[in-house]
C-alpha cells in the first residue's frame, strides 16, 4: 500500500489501471439523471413563468372587454406596466349628456385609454348607467376597428359618475357658476382619489368633452412627456381651439383658423382679447394692449379670430418653446402639472363678494356682459398667480382642438 501511495504522488510512474475506461456505476447513472433532471425542471420553469405572464395579460384584457367602465371608484395609482412603473395621467372633464360626445372624441379618448393607460375621469348630468352602457357599447366597436393588438391594449379605468347631488346645485342659474362647481367638486375627487400617490410626475389633462375633435394623441403624449420633465418652464400647455372661418378680406386663401376661445383668454402680461362689446365694462383698463384685443367687426375688423390665431402662431415660431406665455387660457383642452393644477389654495368658484362688488380693478375686468362674471379658467389661473410661489401657462399654437359651432 505504502508503494501504490508513493507511485500516484509521482508524476512519472502511471499504472495500467488509471488508463482503463472506468466502468459506469449505479451512482454515476444517477447524477446523470439528476442533471437532467435540473435541466428540464429548469427549462419547464421558464415556460410555467412565461405562459402565466401571458394568461395575466390574456385575463385583463378579457375583463376590460366585459366592463371597461365597471370600476365604480377611481384610484389613481401608479400603473404596472410590463413591469415599469407608469406615471399617472388623468384626462377629466364634465359633460351634460354623454351621447353629444362626438366619434372624434371617443376614438382620441379610447386611445389615450387603452394605448396610453391614461385614466379617464368623466362626470355626467345623465345617467350614469345608461351612459356607462353606452360607452362600453362605443369601446367595443373601437375595439374591433383598432389598429392594436390584443396584447397592447393596457386600460386603464374609465370612470364615469354623477354630478354632484348637491342640493343647492339646483338654485344656480348662472351657467358659468354652476359649471364652476361642477369643476371644483371634480378637482376634490381627483384629490382624494390621487391621496399620496401625486407625484411631481403626475398630470391631469383637463377636456371639454364637446369638442368635435382633438389633436392626434401622439401629440398630446409629447405634451405630457414634456410636462413630466421637472426642467420643462411651463406648468400647464392650452390647446388653441379654433373654428374652421373664411376671412372675407381675403376670401381667396379658403377656410383658415379661427381662435374660438377668446372669453378665456388673457395674453401675458395682462390683454383680455375678449371684444368689448361682450365685455361687462366695455372699454379698455390699465395695462391693456388694445392692438391685441379682438376687433367688433368679425369680418371686416383690424384684428378679427383670424387675426389672433396668427398672431399666436408667430409668437409660438419666435419663442424658444414654441409656446406662447399667456396670463390665462383654456382651448378647450389644457394639460397641468396635477399637485399643481389641485392645490386646494385655489378655485373655479367666484365668491358672490367679489361678483356683487368688483370693478375694472379686480378680476371683474375680465367679466362678460352676457354672464356677469369671468370665466371660470381665468378664476383659477388668477389665483394660482397670486397664490402658488410660481405658475407658468402657455398656449401651444400648433395643439389644435376644434369646435364645430359659430364663430362668435
Amino acid at each position: 500500500m505504502r508503494v501504490v501511495a508513493e507511485a500516484r504522488s509521482s508524476d512519472h510512474v502511471n499504472f495500467p489501471y488509471m488508463k482503463r475506461k472506468r466502468s459506469v456505476t449505479p451512482s454515476t447513472l444517477d447524477c446523470k439523471r439528476k442533471s437532467c433532471y435540473f435541466v428540464m425542471i429548469v427549462i419547464i420553469s421558464h415556460f410555467i413563468c412565461y405562459y402565466l405572464k401571458n394568461m395575466i395579460i390574456y385575463y385583463h384584457v378579457k375583463e376590460i372587454k366585459k366592463f371597461p367602465s365597471g370600476i365604480e371608484h377611481l384610484t389613481l395609482k401608479n400603473q404596472v406596466i410590463d413591469g415599469e412603473i407608469q406615471s399617472v395621467v388623468c384626462v377629466a372633464g364634465i359633460v351634460r349628456d354623454i351621447q353629444q360626445i362626438q366619434g372624434n372624441m371617443w376614438k382620441s379618448l379610447f386611445e389615450m385609454n387603452c394605448a396610453h393607460s391614461y385614466t379617464v375621469h368623466m362626470l355626467v348630468g345623465n345617467d350614469v348607467e345608461l351612459s356607462k352602457q353606452y360607452q362600453i357599447k362605443l369601446w367595443q366597436e373601437w375595439r374591433e376597428n383598432r389598429e392594436y393588438t390584443e396584447l397592447d391594449l393596457k386600460c386603464a379605468p374609465f370612470i364615469i359618475l354623477d354630478e354632484s347631488k348637491d342640493e343647492s346645485m339646483t338654485r344656480i342659474t348662472n351657467r358659468i357658476d354652476k359649471i364652476s362647481r361642477l369643476r371644483d367638486y371634480q378637482r376634490q375627487l381627483l384629490r382624494e382619489s390621487f391621496g399620496n400617490k401625486l407625484s411631481l410626475s403626475s398630470i391631469v389633462m383637463l377636456v371639454d368633452f364637446d369638442l368635435f375633435r382633438l389633436p392626434m394623441t401622439t401629440q398630446l403624449v409629447q405634451i405630457v412627456n414634456k410636462l413630466q420633465d421637472h426642467d420643462f418652464t411651463h406648468d400647464a400647455i392650452c390647446s388653441a381651439g379654433v373654428t374652421l372661418g373664411i376671412d372675407l378680406r381675403n376670401q381667396a386663401r379658403g377656410k383658415e383658423l379661427w381662435y374660438y376661445d377668446t372669453f378665456s383668454t388673457v395674453l401675458y402680461p395682462d390683454t383680455f382679447v375678449h371684444p368689448l362689446r361682450r365685455r361687462l365694462f366695455p372699454s379698455f383698463y390699465s395695462g391693456e394692449n388694445p392692438n391685441l384685443v379682438r376687433s367688433e367687426d368679425q369680418q371686416f375688423g383690424n384684428f378679427t379670430q383670424a387675426d389672433l390665431m396668427h398672431y399666436l402662431v408667430q409668437e409660438g415660431i419666435q419663442s424658444k418653446t414654441g409656446k406662447v406665455r399667456m396670463r390665462s387660457c383654456f382651448g378647450g383642452l389644457t394639460v397641468y402639472k396635477a399637485w399643481k393644477y389641485l392645490d386646494t389654495r385655489c378655485q373655479y368658484t367666484l365668491s358672490w363678494g367679489m361678483i356683487m362688488h368688483g370693478d375694472k380693478s379686480t378680476i371683474m375686468k375680465y367679466a362678460s356682459s352676457k354672464d356677469e362674471r369671468p370665466c371660470e379658467h381665468v378664476v383659477l389661473h388668477e389665483c394660482m398667480h397670486r397664490s402658488l410661489t410660481y405658475f407658468d401657462i402657455a398656449l401651444d399654437p400648433t395643439l389644435v382642438t376644434e369646435w364645430r359651432k359659430d364663430s362668435f
